[in-house]
């Protein structure tokens, strides 16, 4: 998400928002972690696409975040303070069980060092953060093998547009649970278009170029933030509270972007490994380099900058 509205925005010029339903999980998962009605509660978070520290959580205007250390305890098996979390909290009332810390230690350990927690969960924060997880090792498992597994996501993607198509073209009968589904669309795209026509002024996350909005992050990147939509289009809150220690992980992320989106634009191979390498998963050149190979190959037709007989239509 990052690198595509980045470098489309550089080469083209259209000003392409990204939009995402993981900030916006990820504050519901929140709210029934501490048993609030997801209605009552808000988040500030700031990042890139899959990975982006949501550094303010409130309930009905008071920060949560105790609340959510108490239930972290309480899930560890730890001691907290429960009677003071209940003047705090009042409505407090029994929590939900379907958001887990178990199921995301990788996220959670974070959370205990930085006080933010990052969404979307272990699935897709641990591709940011192959240190943890040495060749994978994930919770006596292996990433992307016996847990979020490629290619069971990739058939079951593949399943998924496969039954959508045929239902498109009249070749299977409409699912009717279609119409059982919630009130809008996971990325809130039609919200979004209802607040821009009616100058609602409503904050969505979405993926934009910072701007300056964020100062401790660089301004031509393109970051998951706060936005308003308004009248005039989607305009970035200005985050000035963003923490430093936050700011330098995503600074390093972003960097690896950056190289992406030059070596995509510029068909340069070196660059391309330079990429891989400050992705920081693959620190062997040489490995970087045949992966790169074997990915371009891979997606030849698509990308004709790497291929310049393709480009010029030989």
């Amino acid at each position: 998400m990052t690198a595509n509205c980045w470098a489309i925005r550089q080469a083209t010029g259209v000003p392409v928002v990204g939009l995402c339903h993981g900030v916006f999980d990820a504050e519901r998962q929140l709210a029934s972690f501490i048993g609030a009605p997801a209605s009552q509660v808000s988040t500030m978070g700031v990042g890139v696409n899959h990975l982006t520290f949501i550094y303010d959580f409130r309930w009905q205007g008071q920060s949560a975040w105790p609340l959510v250390r108490a239930r972290l305890a309480q899930d560890r098996g730890e001691a907290f303070d429960e009677a003071s979390l209940g003047s705090l909290f009042p409505e407090m009332g029994a929590r939900s069980e379907s958001f887990r810390a178990g199921d995301n230690p990788l996220s959670w350990s974070l959370f205990d060092t930085y006080g933010a927690y990052p969404a979307v969960n272990d699935r897709h924060v641990s591709e940011f953060f192959p240190e943890p997880v040495p060749g994978g090792a994930y919770q006596g498992k292996t990433l992307g093998v016996d847990v979020f597994s490629l290619e069971a996501t990739t058939a079951r993607g593949d399943e998924t547009y496969a039954r959508m198509r045929a239902q498109s073209l009249g070749e299977e009968p409409q699912d009717e649970g279609f119409f059982n589904r919630r009130s809008g669309e996971h990325e809130q795209l039609v919200d979004i278009l209802g607040s821009i026509e009616a100058d609602a002024r409503t904050i969505y996350s979405v993926n934009l170029p910072n701007g300056g909005a964020v100062p401790n992050l660089p301004a031509d990147a393109v970051l998951e933030l706060p936005a308003a939509a308004t009248a005039t289009g989607l305009r970035p809150l200005q985050m000035l509270d963003f923490p430093d220690p936050l700011a330098a992980i995503i600074t390093k992320k972003l960097v690896a972007t950056k190289l992406t989106v030059e070596a995509a634009l510029l068909g340069d191979r070196k660059l391309f490994v330079e990429a891989i390498l400050a992705d920081g998963a693959v620190s062997d050149k040489e490995v970087a380099r045949k992966m790169g190979e074997e990915l371009l190959e891979a997606h030849r037709a698509y990308l004709p900058n790497f291929f310049p007989s393709v480009k010029n239509g030989r």
